[in-house]
């Protein structure tokens, strides 16, 4: 190829020679490209893998934290009567029970026994009280013994009576051993009241012909519900005050602002009694006592 005059001596490169240069330069291109999104990737990756690190880390650390570094409870103060809460013994009288015993038992005699228990406090009473009652004989040796469970509510005094506790000699004295068991905040505004009337102490022929006592009043109920039931103690004195008679029912189905019958029977004739306490007893932690809708 001839160069024209005043030109350079490298001659211009053809079409060929230029379409060759242009698919070099494209082809390093592509290889530029492909090296760069590898170089990209291995940053991914590494990027990852610090950041599951770092995770696992923070991870490990809070749980170092929670065992080793977390704050202890805040304790809570448990929910209960005072600690000075006890149960007062007001009177304990052990009675001879005169119910004949058969020529073959073992046992000498037979005892009744009522005690009076006392809770002084205002808001917490005991759905369930143990006890237990002992009968010694003069020497201090217990001769028999039984055990109960009752109930107490705040601010109360009231009985407990045992009957026909088999002894194997002659009781001198008794005891009784207390056990709060469950306590319960007493706060239902619900006014159990009840009373008794008319009660009289009165002989009649038993069947042999022989007189025996026989107690008989009306227990009143001032409630605005009907009672289910209604446990009596019924307790006969002479002149000087001394127990001569004890004995208990349980009366019924007492209807709201109404009054029920009750009667109750000895074997055997009191003597001496001038006298007659009737102790109406009505559980109000168990509301099944409870019948009728409040009116």
């Amino acid at each position: 190829m001839a160069l024209l005059p005043g030109s350079d001596d490298k001659a211009l490169p053809t079409v060929e020679e230029q379409q060759k240069a242009i698919e070099k330069e494209f082809e390093g291109k592509i290889k530029l490209e492909r090296r760069m999104g590898f170089l990209q990737g291995n940053a991914r990756m590494m990027i990852m893998g610090l950041s599951v690190l770092v995770i696992v880390g923070l991870a490990g650390w809070g749980a170092y934290w929670f065992f080793t570094q977390a704050p202890e409870p805040v304790p809570v103060t448990p929910v209960g009567p005072p600690a000075d809460f006890e149960v007062q013994v007001v009177s304990l009288q052990p009675i001879r029970n005169a119910v004949p015993l058969a020529e073959t038992s073992t046992v000498v005699e037979r005892y009744d026994v009522l005690a009076r228990v006392r809770n002084t406090d205002p808001d917490w009473g005991l759905t369930e009280l143990d006890y237990e009652l002992v009968l010694l004989d003069a020497a201090g040796v217990t001769v028999g013994s039984r055990k109960g469970t009752t109930f107490l509510p705040p601010e109360t005094e009231q009985g407990i009576v045992e009957f026909q506790i088999d002894t194997t000699d002659v009781a001198a004295q008794a005891s009784i051993s207390l056990e709060p068991v469950a306590f319960e905040q007493f706060d239902r505004e619900i006014d159990i009241l009840t009373g008794v009337e008319d009660v009289l102490h009165e002989l009649e022929p038993d069947a042999n012909g022989e007189q025996r006592s026989v107690v008989s009043g009306i227990l009143r109920n001032a409630s605005s519900f009907q009672l289910s039931t209604a446990d009596l103690i019924v307790s006969a004195y002479n002149a000087s005050g001394a127990l001569v008679g004890l004995n208990g029912a349980t009366v019924s189905g007492v209807p709201a602002n109404g009054t029920s019958p009750f009667e109750v029977r000895w074997q055997e004739r009191l003597q001496g009694v001038t006298r007659v306490e009737v102790e109406v007893l009505v559980n109000p932690f168990e509301l099944e006592n409870l019948l009728g809708n409040i009116q």
